[in-house]
């Protein structure tokens, strides 16, 4: 592991080292594989797929079941000076269409883009963003956080919740880290 990471880690989210469990998943993640974390709420999970989206090429996207999380992640990230937007079924018209501008862009600005799992999975309008950014080779990695709600929700709540069982099959490149607080046998 180089340690080109250090300098982003300490400027960006102001920490002087990685936990050793982040350790081990920031090495994966540059390595490019697919990765399943099981860690305790505060210990640090997003930082394992905020950092390596930094230093790779492409767009990160963070797939979380949880609105609320969705918008105090990105504004704490754009605090940071961080390139990221949010797109779910909220968002008004013209901002969509101006997101929707910057992805069609060669080289898109946004490092990190949150959404639903119901966003890259049932709509047809952002499927289509996501197929392009993909075939582009601009999609570095898919994200789901709060993976243990797949399992949880999927059933009953959110069906559709489901299809990210999927994500493989559409964008088989394309590495994917999912990640949780609990997590039953069944659930990984």
């Amino acid at each position: 592991m180089t340690e080109s990471y250090k300098f982003v880690l300490s400027e960006v989210f102001g920490f002087s080292n990685l936990r050793p469990f982040q350790k081990g998943v920031y090495k994966s993640m540059i390595a490019e594989k697919d990765v399943f974390v099981i860690s305790p709420t505060g210990s640090g999970k997003s930082l394992c797929f905020q950092l390596p989206a930094l230093l790779q090429e492409g767009i990160c996207v963070v797939l979380s079941p949880l609105r609320s999380l969705i918008y105090d992640q990105v504004e704490a990230l754009k605090k940071k000076g961080i390139k990221c937007e949010l797109l779910n079924g909220d968002l008004p018209k013209t901002k969509k269409t101006k997101l929707f501008k910057e992805l069609e862009k060669n080289y898109p600005e946004i490092k990190l883009l949150y959404s639903t799992p119901e966003s890259i999975m049932c709509n047809d309008e952002t499927r289509v963003i996501f197929e392009d950014l993909f075939q582009r080779g601009l999609l570095s990695r898919i994200v789901l956080d709060e993976a243990h709600c797949i399992s949880t929700w999927g059933h009953d709540f959110r069906p559709n919740y489901l299809k990210v069982r999927n994500l493989k099959k559409f964008y088989p490149e394309t590495p994917i880290i999912s990640l949780t607080a609990t997590a039953t046998k069944k659930v990984m």
